[in-house]
């Protein structure tokens, strides 16, 4: 690893590795949560690049994936299982392993964990896809040797594709999946997002009434005060999807816009709901990843890179994949347009966000404009 400037780093794939999935960064953007595919184990890994080196979480079983990380980036959560089965939900604080759950055979787990690292949020899915039963949310609270049950899903719904938790151990942000969900790679997919707030359990509705219709939650506020997520719709004879992103606060659902952009995936915010990171594209189909404070557009990704001294060559392509809770950081990825014999080659970097400058601190509803309200 190398870094470009003081306030960029730029970060290697361990040797023989290929990216996987980047989970995030912790709140205070000192540590980065990434998986990362081990060609010789033919088998994911998660690993948190912290103080300029990686580390690797313990193994279980061949696959490590991430789930958690607290908001100092010194407690984790991943699930370890063979081949996505059986999967073990496991928070490791200080090098010491804590058993949350164990899956059911074909069934699942999802978690996140609270800023303070000492309690994680999960939801079991007792089979495959759910057929055979009902997905149920609990709480593991650090010491405990049982998990509380939180209640279930209605059902519905039969998968959870995600979920998210702030500071609060009561309050937690959902992406669930429909029971006519068909399989990754098919022609539907119907994912809603729900809010589970001190015992009540809200179905946040949707910005359109297509056909079809996929929420995604990407973040939320320490508080839960604000959550954000994107929606992609489309109708059944279409072949073009239109994408939006939404905030939820105050109990009501707005479309959230930019300025000059047609469509907006929001992909992580800050705690104080100012600063976002995410893509944006005109009707043209021309846009990119991008840093917005206050509902406007701040910086492009080539913009953040080639402030501190990177410049993208032919052929190379940059993406801000998240922000840090707390505003200073801002993560992605650098796709080389290359191959070697382990797959296409990446390199990561952390940034230092720059103050907003010329940009116009507006108050962040102002900006964000309600175009449709729910």
């Amino acid at each position: 690893a190398g870094s470009a400037s003081a306030q960029l780093e730029l970060i290697d794939l361990l040797p023989g590795s290929t990216l996987g999935q980047m989970h995030g960064i912790s709140a205070d953007g000192s540590t980065l949560a990434v998986d990362m595919f081990i060609n010789d184990a033919v088998a994911y890994d998660a690993y948190a690049w912290r103080g300029g080196a990686w580390g690797s979480l313990p193994r279980y079983d061949r696959f490590n994936n991430w789930q958690g990380i607290s908001g100092d980036g010194r407690t984790t959560l991943s699930v370890s299982s063979n081949w996505g089965q059986n999967g073990h939900l496991v928070r490791v604080e200080n090098g010491v392993r804590d058993h949350v759950a164990v899956a059911d055979e074909g069934g699942g787990l999802r978690g996140a964990l609270t800023r303070d690292g000492r309690t994680v949020l999960y939801s079991r899915q007792p089979a495959a896809f759910g057929i055979d039963g009902t997905v149920n949310l609990f709480r593991h609270r650090a010491g405990s040797l049982t998990a509380e049950s939180l209640g279930s899903l209605p059902d519905r719904f039969v998968n959870v594709y995600g979920v998210h938790a702030g500071a609060r151990d009561d309050f937690l942000a959902i992406e669930a999946a429909l029971s006519f969900d068909v399989p990754p790679g098919g022609v539907g997919g119907l994912t809603r997002a729900l809010i589970y707030d001190a015992g009540n359990l809200v179905e946040l509705p949707t910005l359109t009434s297509a056909d079809v219709v996929n929420i995604g939650v990407s973040g939320m506020t320490a508080d839960g005060s604000v959550v954000v997520g994107t929606e992609s719709s489309r109708g059944i004879y279409d072949t073009e999807t239109v994408e939006k992103s939404w905030m939820y606060r105050d109990g009501t659902l707005d479309e959230l816009t930019v300025a000059g952009f047609s469509q907006l995936s929001i992909r992580s915010i800050t705690d104080d709901a100012r600063a976002m990171v995410g893509y944006a594209a005109t009707d043209a189909g021309e846009g990119g990843s991008f840093l917005f404070y206050d509902g406007a557009r701040a910086y492009s990704v080539e913009q953040l890179l080639a402030n501190n001294g990177v410049t993208l060559s032919a052929g190379e392509h940059a993406s801000i994949e998240g922000i840090s809770a707390d505003g200073s950081t801002v993560y992605g990825a650098i796709y080389r347009g290359t191959w070697s014999q382990f797959g296409p080659e990446w390199t990561l970097f952390t940034v230092a966000v720059p103050a907003p400058g010329g940009v116009s601190a507006l108050i962040l509803a102002g900006l964000l404009a309600a175009r449709r309200r729910r």
